[in-house]
C-alpha cells in the first residue's frame, strides 16, 4: 500500500511510513577578545586565559577557553539558534602601569 494512493486491503495489511530526517546545519561560536581605553605601547603585557559559556537554545550550554590574542571557538551548535555569551573567567594577565581589567561586554 502506497501513501496518497488507494488499494484493496486483505483482512490484515501492513502499512510503514517512512519520515526521512533532515540534520541541521552547523554553526560555531568564533570568540575574540579586546580591550577598551589599551594605549600604544600596550598596557597587556601577558594575555590573560579567558573564559566563556555560551547558553544556547538548542545546543545548551557550551563552554571554552582561550588566551587573549588568539581566537577561541565553540562547536556543536546548530545554524539559527540564539545564545547567550558570557565571560566567565579572565586569569594571568598582568597589565603595567596600574591598570586593571574592567567589566565585560559582549558584542
Amino acid at each position: 500500500i502506497s501513501l496518497n494512493s488507494s488499494t484493496a486491503i486483505s483482512a490484515s495489511q501492513a502499512v510503514t511510513i517512512t519520515n526521512p530526517l533532515t540534520a541541521p546545519n552547523a554553526a560555531q561560536l568564533n570568540i575574540t577578545k579586546l580591550y577598551s581605553g589599551d594605549t600604544v605601547p600596550s598596557k597587556v603585557t601577558t594575555q590573560p586565559t579567558i573564559g566563556v559559556q555560551a547558553v544556547c537554545s538548542i545546543s545548551g550550554t557550551k563552554t571554552t577557553s582561550f588566551t587573549a590574542g588568539t581566537t577561541g571557538t565553540i562547536t556543536g551548535l546548530v545554524q539559527g539558534e540564539t545564545c547567550t555569551v558570557t565571560e566567565t573567567a579572565i586569569t594571568g594577565g598582568v597589565l603595567a602601569g596600574g591598570y586593571t581589567f574592567g567589566a565585560t561586554s559582549a558584542a
